[in-house]
This record gives structure tokens, C-alpha cells and sequence, in this order.
């Protein structure tokens, strides 16, 4: 059973490059981690542009173990301090587990 979680930001205006480049740090932050098919997705239909950052494990066991190491790792605060900073390139986020069905 596939599950996974999925972060929809809202890109800040003429911010694009920037925020691109933030869902890049993160992918590479999962993906070391161990998380699967780490990907950024860019939704260019609606005003403003949103980035999404999504990721998949094999279980809830796998991702549980993932959260674990994610928020043992000293650069997860920094990262999320970067995000959430006002300087950041997004405005605002908002994340959703999934499972596959």
C-alpha cells in the first residue's frame, strides 16, 4: 500500500525561480531520507502559481520511520525555518498524507 504526502505552496509574484529552487532543496532532503518518487510539480493554472512538493513510501511504517528521521535531523528546522521566514518565495503551505487506493 503506497502512501505518501503532498505539499501545495503558493508561490509569492515574482518568485517562481526562487520557490522552484526551495521544492528542489527539499527533494533532495527527502530523497536522502529515503523517500520515493520525490517530486516537484509546478501548477501554472491558477493565479498565483502554486509549487507542489509530493512523496511516496511503501507503508505507513516506512513514512512513520521517515518522520522519525526527518525530525531528528537539525536541518529539517532549518529548512522549515526558510520556509516559513519573510523572505521566503511561498506565501503560505498547506500538507495532505495520502494513500493510494
Amino acid at each position: 500500500m503506497t502512501v505518501g504526502s503532498s505539499t501545495v505552496s503558493t508561490i509569492k509574484a515574482g518568485r517562481a525561480a526562487d520557490a522552484i529552487a526551495l521544492s528542489k532543496k527539499w527533494e533532495q532532503f527527502l530523497g536522502g531520507l529515503g523517500a520515493q518518487n520525490v517530486r516537484s510539480l509546478l501548477l501554472m493554472s491558477t493565479t498565483p502559481m502554486q509549487v507542489v512538493l509530493t512523496f511516496e513510501a511503501e507503508n505507513n511504517a516506512t513514512i512513520g520511520a521517515l518522520a522519525d528521521k526527518m525530525m531528528a535531523d537539525p536541518a529539517f528546522q532549518e529548512m522549515m525555518h526558510e520556509v516559513n521566514s519573510e523572505d521566503s518565495p511561498v506565501s503560505s503551505s498547506v500538507t495532505a498524507s495520502w494513500v493510494e487506493v
